[in-house]
């Protein structure tokens, strides 16, 4: 009797069978969807916000070296200068500024206002989704810079 136990329990086959195999592949495809999602939407934030970062370090960099310029060299040509400099960072962008002059009796220049803007339009979705619909970001900056020396 023990010896027809024991061969039964070896004829038995045990092993996957071809339904819990695609029942156990569908659930972790379902499982990596929303995984992949997330990774997909956390890469473009990364890219719309070094973007940014991008564009506002840029306007600050044009406004620290305008503001490092003696009066006597005014009207400058930093703006044209900065732009070539930085050819390679404003692939990206379409960048604007300008100078403006105040000026005192004496024809000396006493103020200097300077704005400059950024443009771009973040990368659109691979999906198919038309990236016409993507609005256009911006940064504007400005800055008075005041001649100490000017009366």
């Amino acid at each position: 009797m023990r010896l027809k136990l024991l061969n039964l329990r070896l004829n038995k086959k045990s092993g996957v069978t071809l339904l819990e195999i695609v029942i156990a592949s569908a659930i972790i495809v379902i499982a990596f969807i929303p995984i992949m999602t997330l990774i997909s939407t956390g890469s473009k934030s990364t890219a719309k916000s070094g973007n940014l970062s991008k564009a506002t370090r840029l306007v600050q960099e044009l406004i620290e070296e305008c503001r490092h310029v003696s009066f006597k060299e005014y009207p400058l040509k930093s703006i044209d200068e900065f732009r070539d400099l930085n050819k390679k960072s404003l692939k990206d962008f379409l960048f604007s500024a300008n100078l403006r002059f105040c000026k005192n009796d004496l024809k000396q220049i006493k103020e200097v206002w300077l704005e400059a803007e950024i443009q771009w339009r973040d990368i659109g979705r691979t999906d198919g989704e038309n990236t016409a619909n993507n609005e256009l970001r911006v940064v504007r900056a400005g800055n008075g810079i005041c001649n100490p020396f000017s009366k």
